[in-house]
């Protein structure tokens, strides 16, 4: 079994510092960067320790790149949100259709029928709630807490 190459030593300099930082931007790990620049993980970790600036620069790079993908994820989700509303208002205006099918073994339409969507009495509800400005958006990732009238009887388990 071989024993893997040392690798060469990396002298800190702006430009191995630079390539760092943009390996960073781009959301590569701190590994990733370290390999980019042909160095050793801990001497990753070295200069980050010796060198603040480079710390402040790697800290930098990582969240601009955790902001500008929440701000994607935002515009995904406004623009979801957009079309979600445009298809609710043709919806109410009658504009959207339903078309059934059913076709023979071969392929062939048999039977055709066009129906209007309407809306159903959550999706007036909902936009009505949206019209009037009561509306709340909330966004919640995690561990799910027990509610705090939680009873542990109710899931116990079945007595024999």
């Amino acid at each position: 079994m071989s024993q893997p190459k040392p690798r060469a030593r990396i002298k800190y300099s702006e430009a191995v510092v630079n390539l760092i930082v943009g390996v960073l931007e781009r959301g590569g790990t701190n590994l990733d960067a370290a390999n980019a620049a042909g160095m050793d993980r801990n001497t990753f970790y070295l200069w980050s320790k010796k060198h603040p600036e480079f710390k402040a620069r790697i800290e930098a790079a990582k969240a601009g790149y955790v902001q500008s993908q929440t701000t994607a994820v935002l515009d995904t989700l406004e623009e979801c949100r957009s079309l979600a509303e445009a298809y609710v208002l043709k919806v109410f205006k009658g504009e959207i259709q339903r078309v059934k099918t059913r076709t023979d073994a071969t392929g062939v339409v048999i039977f055709k029928d066009t129906e209007t969507v309407l809306p159903s009495d959550r999706m007036v509800e909902r936009f009505l709630q949206l019209n009037s400005g009561e509306q709340q958006f909330n966004l919640t990732i995690g561990l799910a807490e027990p509610d705090d009238d939680y009873d542990d009887d109710e899931f116990s388990e079945p007595e024999d």
